[in-house]
């Protein structure tokens, strides 16, 4: 199942589960949000188009953090004229996990809440090869050769 939504100006494909990048969204890292503009949603051979938005679907997403993307260089320059400019800026987003789909006439689908573990495994303890040891008669044929 997947749905495409608008988020910010922004339209994404979102599957249940799915990592997206957002413009940065004034909400705080681990909170929930509902996504509310959700212009389709396909599940199996079924596809529900909006006219422009699905009324009473959403889909609902966790903020995992507020990142900033690769830097992007803009450079003017005027041949023979010593003009010169450079700038450049980081776009900042907002990275979500897609955790469930629902509304009027759609299967609702959740993720379902996993805990993580807690305790740390010991390190397992690693064989180093062992280089076999060379017998006097094998050093004698050796160094005939």
């Amino acid at each position: 199942m997947h749905a495409i939504v608008r988020v910010a100006g922004v339209q994404a494909r979102v599957a249940l589960g799915d990592k997206i990048q957002l413009p940065l969204l004034d909400l705080e890292v681990g909170s929930r949000t509902q996504l509310g503009d959700v212009l389709l949603v396909s599940h199996d051979d079924a596809v529900n188009v909006g006219t422009p938005v699905l009324e009473g679907v959403s889909v609902e997403a966790e903020v995992l953090a507020h990142k900033k993307d690769k830097k992007v260089h803009v450079f003017k320059k005027k041949r023979r004229k010593r003009y010169r400019v450079y700038r450049g800026h980081r776009q900042q987003y907002t990275e979500v996990r897609i955790m469930g789909i629902s509304g009027e006439g759609i299967p609702e689908v959740v993720i379902e809440e996993r805990e993580l573990p807690t305790a740390v495994e010991e390190p397992v303890a690693v064989e180093t090869a062992v280089e076999p040891e060379i017998t006097e008669a094998e050093e004698a044929s050796g160094e005939e050769e």
